[in-house]
């Protein structure tokens, strides 16, 4: 993983971090806008993401994401709902950090 990748993948996991701290209304909702790994490779679609290298799909699908964008638009932001979600996508995105990180 090159650094620029690392970093965007850092500051995904620092955003929904926030999410999971309570912090998600602040932040605005969790859109491709929102996120460091998608405003490095959505256009390019999603060609180089570890989010993709690790599923083999496209704008985060078969992810936590789903579940956490369903909570997010059901429950709101700061619901026990959607951060519950936001838990499973913030180890997802863990899980991604290179051996030793």
């Amino acid at each position: 993983m090159n650094a620029q990748t690392l970093n965007a993948l850092n500051e995904s996991i620092r955003h929904w971090q926030r999410y999971v701290d309570g912090f998600g209304k602040e932040e605005g909702e969790p859109l491709v806008h929102n996120c460091s790994l998608c405003g490095l490779f959505y256009q390019s679609e999603c060609s180089g993401c570890p989010i993709r290298e690790k599923t083999g799909f496209i704008n985060c699908r078969r992810t936590p994401y789903e579940d956490a964008w369903d909570a997010y638009n059901k429950h709101g932001p700061t619901s026990p709902e959607f951060i519950e979600q936001a838990k499973l996508m913030l180890e997802f995105l863990k899980s991604l950090l290179p051996v030793g990180l």
